[in-house]
């Protein structure tokens, strides 16, 4: 059960043996706070015991938790998820301090950040963008062929790609985009969150990782972009 305190707790009914305790704050690179979606699951079972948003300075306490081993899993938009084993111990409160989350940017040799901004990072390699209805962008920047196109049909926003270029579904960026599988020509951008990332295969045969430096919704008329374009191996 969410009780609405600070900071955000969950109640989990307790088990034969005194309980324990956890708690934490989830932040970011530079410190700052992050709300975020939390998931306890068992290790011996696999079974999802909790699962709660922090709240908004990313603080959180899990009372009563039996003793027992534990994967956490932590969860924001605009961040790569991260995973930690945990163990709780009978009455002990387990306390994990600030639990920093990496920015969702960091993908390639020589891209440094730490944390999500709609601003680029400052890294060569990094770019940012602004489409409109029909524009299209060259992700590889060499003044060639564009890649990509913004459409927009029955009132939903798409990602076009083009000239021979390639596309990745929405993804959960947890590693590179050499790594993933290209089957799309246009995806659907409607509803996705800020921070939300793609992969693209250029024309060119780079890859390119893209992220939604703005929400999309039904009444949007272009999109911020931000990216990094890895060369082709």
């Amino acid at each position: 059960m969410l009780l609405g305190a600070l900071p955000a707790f969950l109640l989990l009914e307790a088990a034969t043996g005194a309980p324990g305790q956890l708690r934490g704050q989830v932040v970011d690179g530079k410190r700052a706070p992050v709300q975020a979606e939390v998931q306890i699951v068992d290790r011996a079972t696999a079974f999802e015991i909790g699962r709660f948003t922090t709240i908004a300075d990313g603080r959180f306490e899990v009372t009563q938790i039996p003793a027992g081993r534990y994967v956490i899993t932590v969860r924001a938009t605009g961040f790569l998820k991260r995973e930690r084993q945990l163990v709780i111990k009978e009455g002990d409160t387990l306390d994990l301090g600030e639990f920093p989350l990496n920015g969702i940017c960091c993908d390639g040799p020589g891209i440094q950040c730490d944390d999500f901004s709609i601003k680029p990072v400052k890294a060569p390699a990094s770019v940012s963008a602004t489409l409109g209805i029909m524009e299209t962008l060259d992700l590889d920047g060499r003044g060639g062929r564009a890649d990509i196109r913004l459409t927009k049909q029955d009132g939903a926003l798409s990602l076009e790609a083009i000239n021979g270029a390639a596309m990745a579904a929405p993804i959960e960026v947890d590693g590179h985009c050499r790594d993933v599988a290209y089957a799309n020509r246009t995806v659907a951008i409607n509803n996705l969150g800020k921070g939300a990332g793609l992969c693209i295969r250029t024309n060119k045969g780079s890859y390119a990782h893209l992220f939604l430096a703005t929400h999309i919704d039904e009444a949007s008329t272009e999109v911020g972009l931000w990216y990094t374009t890895l060369p082709k191996r």
